[in-house]
């Protein structure tokens, strides 16, 4: 019996130095892990300013500045952490981090003054779960509370709440995004309205082998909803709306060429103002291409924006230099199968843009790029769309003459050769190589261009 009691009390011993070291182990690397992260998150505008690491769990405390596209600094956040590692957090997972959002003390005091109180009921703005696996995968999960609040002015605000999850491997080689925000209005006593409805995003995508920071895959996004409905000072009413917008994207490398495609669509949209005629479109699309960009060139771009301000200017000018490179691979923009539907019929429209050169800049000429140009539309909405154009310049109130006028250009168009008329459709089909130009079938001296364009 003694020795059962002694065998029992060395296991539990044992079992307790195994707790311990594990979590201590786990803990220790937990927190690298968290530090080399937010090392790398500093690009980002992330910054880490407490760690502190106890047995079983830690407390971090994260700084995050938001810039605007020019780098100039817009707002700081933070973020307190919770940390649980070790064998007690999870048989599955190293470690488990609870994050939730702080906002600024002045951002904080704007929102109790406006609204009364906290919109979020006393709820973080966005709470974050993180699961790090044992080799190093990370699942992360997202969520915003929702809420309706009214503002001093009486603005009805509405949002209906975010959630997501985000799913790494190992060295975040590939990453999975799925997101859906259940949408956010705004509507004030005047009938000023902002809402944009349901809106989901979804990513797939894999870190392309050999550079650092192209990832190659399909990303979507749908946005069921979207109205702006804003009365200026003057009376005059303008709103615009959009429905059910969808957009997909595919990123590719082969053959250290990368590829880019985008498609945009939608169901309808609207443009009103009681000061001019309500525009409406129907299945408006459109398709934008990239192809054959230097990859290793744009992998070094992408590292170079992310670098300190002081840093990037340098990077950015070393990669001028690397203009020749990225001619070389004859790049090309192209936009396709454009096309939308509006009272007045339908509108195509193609495009493409392609350097055929040899990539020498200094023997580069008009010659080395092939452009192809192919577009239709009714002329009245052609005719419209330039008295829109007069009213928007403020050239005239869209009078007669002015209607006289831009039917006069229209018909020089027609009548120089430029445009094709045939009923009522007017349509161009341009295609230049080489140097020479084929416009509407017809071969024309690029140098007689600027008369067909010489409309007034």
């Amino acid at each position: 019996m003694s020795a059962t009691k002694k065998m029992i009390g060395a296991v539990i011993v044992l079992a307790a130095v195994a707790l311990v070291g594990g979590s201590y182990w786990t803990g220790k690397n937990t927190e690298k892990m968290f530090r080399d992260g937010m090392e790398n998150a500093a690009k980002y505008g992330g910054k880490l300013t407490d760690y502190q690491r106890g047995l079983f769990s830690a407390t971090a405390r994260t700084e995050w500045t938001l810039s605007s596209p020019s780098g100039k600094p817009l707002t700081t956040v933070f973020f307190n952490h919770t940390i649980r590692h070790g064998p007690l957090s999870s048989l599955t997972a190293a470690a488990r981090i609870h994050s939730e959002l702080v906002l600024p003390e002045e951002a904080t005091t704007q929102l109790r003054e406006s609204f009364g109180s906290d919109p979020f009921g006393g709820k973080a703005p966005l709470t974050v779960e993180s699961t790090i696996g044992w080799g190093g995968g990370n699942q992360t999960s997202f969520t915003s509370p929702k809420f309706d609040a009214t503002d001093k002015a009486q603005t009805q605000v509405s949002w209906g709440g975010l959630n997501g999850e985000v799913t790494t491997d190992t060295g975040h080689s590939k990453i999975k995004v799925n997101a859906v925000a259940d949408g956010l209005s705004a509507v004030s006593p005047d009938e000023n309205r902002f809402q944009i409805g349901r809106f989901a995003f979804q990513s797939d995508m894999v870190r392309a082998e050999g550079y650092d920071s192209i990832y190659t895959g399909m990303s979507r996004f749908v946005l069921d909803k979207f109205l702006l409905r804003a009365p200026d000072h003057d009376g005059v009413v303008n709103s615009a709306a959009l429905e059910n917008l969808r957009c997909e994207g595919n990123m590719g490398v082969k053959d250290g060429a990368l590829n880019m495609k985008v498609r945009f669509d939608a169901d309808s949209g609207a443009v009103e103002s009681n000061a001019q005629p309500k525009i409406t479109v129907e299945k408006p699309g459109v398709t934008l291409l990239y192809e054959n960009l230097d990859a290793k060139v744009f992998d070094a771009l992408i590292k170079a924006t992310q670098k300190p301000e002081g840093e990037r200017e340098k990077a950015l000018l070393v990669l001028q230099d690397q203009t020749g490179a990225l001619l070389r691979r004859k790049p090309a923009v192209a936009i396709e199968d454009f096309s939308a539907r509006w009272a007045e019929g339908v509108t195509t429209g193609n495009l493409r843009i392609a350097y055929t050169g040899d990539g020498n800049i200094v023997r580069s000429s008009l010659s080395d790029l092939a452009v192809d140009l192919q577009f239709s539309s009714p002329r009245v909405l052609l005719l419209r769309f330039l008295g829109a154009m007069n009213v928007a310049a403020e050239e005239s109130a869209g009078t007669n003459e002015d209607a006289r006028k831009n039917t006069e250009t229209l018909n020089a168009m027609v009548g120089s050769g430029f445009l094709v008329e045939k009923e009522g459709v007017l349509s161009i089909d341009a295609h230049f190589k080489n140097g020479d130009l084929n416009l509407n079938g017809k071969e024309i001296p690029p140098e007689s261009l600027l008369g067909l364009l010489k409309l007034r």
